[in-house]
């Protein structure tokens, strides 16, 4: 009798879970989408706003793609050590600043990302939901509150754009086993993992993975939609740059990013980094490293069983994703946020997998661990996240832009300065020697290595000294912003100290080149 009421208990489940999933789509989706965009701002406004100097990076893409607006050509006429798609993404928003400010295309540029972040959350919202209700809120909340991706996320870094990418792939192909999949969307899932590739180069991984698994599960018809999106989307970013300048976009994009000086990082100080503990906790123990692996094998496990079949291609997914992570010659806090995509679909299906072991069970238990899981997700969220993480540091740029309004070429050391001072369109449209990325020549050719092929740093590097002091120099005036990036040696500030200042404001000097400089 207990046998015939609990399967008539799971048919019934069974015939009202899709109305039931239904009634959750909408206000989970939106609930995630508000806190995922209300967590994102908020890293703004407790920083220092979007106006702050917050990564070297983000305005190396920015300025990019401004130099590309005004009619100088990637890789051929400026160093960009990676696939065109992110300079693509910010061009409308660097022509705004040509004709507004730099610093107002920035800003609208980086709440674009926030707009992006939100989008991402909502994706792992909609993926989960195929789940379950609950694999949906934990999916969703855990992406939209993980405090890493939200710092990247207020940032025009590359690493959105892949998670955007990557989402939208795994969005149209992931399915429940009895699902079907049209050969439009395994297209499209294709094209959306070439974009990735296109604006890193890392993105090849997630394609390769899902061109295997598409092969193994739905043979190799299935496999030859996924490439032929993928080749379309490649083709279409990537090949007119290529054209153009066939040998050294090739040696940036692929031959500098293999050859990069490893960081001889070991893989345990990798893993640990993978958990962004440092990040989200003031302190760190071994039991919280151990506790969390454990969790993310027995997630694993349940992932693989037999009724979410569809799910593992996720696991294999973030498996080839941390491996490229513990062997690449670099590491850097935002890769962590390569597998995060991965690791909250896992996370989703596992909940809902646990949920849909309750249901049948007590009514009780699945709305208690609806609540519950949610409340800790938020909770954490809230309580976890540093006050001024990821903010940046304040900058006078309007202020120092108009005291440097009547020298012809401004520049410095990083290009977020020559936006905030919103000097680089004019730099660019004077015709002075922009470098969109200062300190990416190091990785270019043998720069970065000393008379016997070993790598120097950079303020023991005579050749570097040499090639960023002319070029700092080669302006009217200039401003460095970063204190240990650049690399520049004593003897190189103190021959830009040698030019008189023209300004001083909350410890950024700007020099101009004197009579005799």
């Amino acid at each position: 009798m207990a046998t015939q009421l609990r399967a008539g208990t799971l048919r019934r489940t069974r015939q009202h879970g899709p109305a039931l999933w239904a009634s959750w789509s909408v206000p989970t989706t939106a609930a995630v989408a508000a806190v995922a965009f209300a967590a994102r701002i908020l890293v703004v406004v407790r920083g220092e706003g979007f106006h702050a100097l917050a990564g070297y990076d983000q305005g190396v893409y920015y300025a990019a793609a401004d130099a590309f607006v005004h009619g100088r050509r990637p890789y051929g006429g400026f160093l960009l050590l990676h696939p065109p798609g992110i300079m693509l993404f910010l061009s409308p928003f660097a022509a705004l600043g040509s004709l507004t400010s730099d610093a107002t295309g920035m800003a609208v540029a980086r709440f674009a990302v926030i707009l992006l972040g939100t989008l991402n959350a909502v994706l792992v919202t909609r993926i989960a939901l195929r789940f379950g209700p609950v694999a949906a809120i934990v999916g969703g909340l855990f992406y939209a509150l993980w405090v890493p991706v939200v710092v990247l996320e207020t940032q025009t870094k590359l690493e959105p754009l892949g998670n955007t990418s990557l989402l939208v792939a795994l969005w149209v192909l992931l399915r429940r086993r009895a699902q079907p999949i049209s050969a439009r969307a395994e297209v499209l899932s294709g094209a959306a993992l070439g974009a990735g590739a296109g604006v890193k180069i890392w993105g090849v991984l997630p394609l390769l993975v899902v061109l295997g698994w598409q092969l193994l599960d739905r043979g190799w018809r299935s496999s030859c939609r996924v490439a032929a999106g993928a080749a379309a989307a490649v083709t279409a970013i990537c090949l007119p740059f290529f054209l153009m300048a066939p040998d050294p976009m090739f040696r940036m994009v692929v031959t500098d990013q293999l050859d990069r000086p490893p960081m001889h990082i070991g893989v345990a100080q990798r893993l640990y980094g993978l958990t962004d503990v440092d990040i989200w906790m003031r302190y760190s123990q071994r039991s919280v490293i151990v506790a969390m692996a454990v969790g993310v094998l027995v997630l694993t496990a349940v992932v693989l069983a037999r009724h979410e079949r569809s799910a593992r291609v996720v696991v294999v997914l973030l498996v080839a994703q941390t491996a490229m992570l513990l062997t690449a010659p670099s590491f850097f806090p935002a890769y962590t946020t390569f597998v995060i995509p991965a690791v909250a679909v896992i996370l989703a299906v596992a909940a809902g997998r646990v949920a849909g072991w309750l249901a049948p069970r007590a009514r009780v238990l699945r709305i208690a661990g609806v609540g519950v899981l949610s409340a800790a997700v938020v909770v954490g969220g809230v309580l976890l996240m540093p006050i001024k993480v990821g903010g940046g540091r304040p900058f006078f740029g309007t202020e120092l832009g108009a005291l440097a309004g009547k020298e012809r070429c401004v520049l410095s050391d990083t290009p977020i300065v020559l936006i905030e001072m919103n000097v680089l369109s004019r730099d660019l449209r004077n015709g002075c020697t922009v470098h969109v990325d200062v300190t990416g020549y190091t990785y270019e050719g043998e720069l970065a290595l000393g008379p016997q092929d070993q790598v120097l740093a950079r303020s023991k590097n005579a050749a570097w000294q040499k090639q960023v002091l002319g070029y700092l120099t080669s302006g009217n005036a200039v401003l460095l912003a970063r204190q240990k990036g650049t690399g520049l040696s004593r003897a190189s500030r103190k021959d830009i100290a040698r030019w008189p200042v023209l300004a001083k404001i909350d410890g950024y000097t700007l020099f101009a080149r004197g009579p005799q400089a």
